[in-house]
C-alpha cells in the first residue's frame, strides 16, 4: 500500500554478519524511524548481548530511500580493567 510516507531501511552489522530490510518500512518521519529502530533493538537485545563476546560491536543504521543514514544505534562491549566484566555502552 502506498501511503505517501517516507520509506526507511534498517541495516544491521555485527562482525562479518550483515542484514537489511529489503522492502523498507513506511513511517511518518525520522523520529518514527528512530523509535522503530529502538524497539527492534530492544526486541533483539538478549541475542545481541550474548554474541558480543565474538564480535564486540553491534550496529543498526537507518537509511532513507536515497540511502542517506538518518540514525545509527551502536552497542559496544568493552572489557573493564579487572578483566572480569563487560559493559554495554
Amino acid at each position: 500500500m502506498v501511503t505517501g510516507m517516507p520509506t526507511y531501511f534498517f541495516h544491521i552489522r555485527q562482525g562479518k554478519y550483515a542484514s537489511s530490510t529489503a522492502d523498507g518500512i513506511e513511517l511518518a518521519d525520522v523520529d518514527a524511524a528512530r523509535q522503530e529502530a529502538a524497539m527492534m533493538c530492544s526486541d533483539m537485545a538478549r541475542d545481541i548481548v550474548s554474541e558480543l563476546d565474538e564480535s564486540p560491536e553491534w550496529q543498526m543504521e537507518v537509511t532513507d530511500a536515497s540511502g542517506k543514514i538518518v540514525y545509527r544505534l551502536t552497542l559496544l562491549a568493552e572489557v573493564l580493567e579487572d578483566g572480569q566484566r563487560f559493559s554495554v555502552v
